[in-house]
């Protein structure tokens, strides 16, 4: 695997005091590799976060994308500094998507989507039992823990 870091605000900030913790740094960080294992298929992985600190920009962003044999899944995330209001938009390569919304650190129902297949309506993400998951329209349900 690889796992690369790019500081993108270098030039703006006082690199020879390592200790100077006023200065927040602009990183591009970059995951990637394959799991290899006997008798599985390989599983690939590749994970990009951005930490921009800049004060027009005041969003994370994050992008995995993770594939297993047949199985792929992707996940685009947007979230204020703290980490605690934002989305996750999730797409599989069999055609499910939903995008899921936080606010204060908590799952926001109100505003996430449906879960989609094609385009079309197949569940919603709840929390009737105190337990996130996916309720289908066919009264069916998939735990997310």
């Amino acid at each position: 695997g690889t796992i690369g870091i790019q500081l993108l605000n270098a030039s703006n900030m006082n690199l020879a005091d390592l200790d100077n913790v006023e200065d927040d740094p602009h990183v591009n960080v970059i995951i990637s590799g394959v799991l290899k294992r006997d008798s599985f298929d390989d599983t690939m992985l590749n994970v990009i976060y951005e930490n921009n600190p800049d004060s027009n920009v005041t969003f994370n962003t994050f992008d995995v994308a993770y594939v297993y044999g047949a199985t792929t899944v992707n996940a685009h995330g947007v979230f204020n500094r703290e980490m605690r209001d934002g989305n996750i938009t999730l797409t599989s390569g069999n055609g499910l998507a939903i995008t899921i919304f936080t606010k204060d650190g908590k799952i926001d129902y109100d505003h996430t989507t449906p879960l989609t297949k094609d385009g079309r309506i197949v569940g919603t993400l709840d929390n009737e039992t105190g337990v996130e998951r996916i309720k289908y329209i066919d009264g069916s349900f998939e735990s997310l823990r």
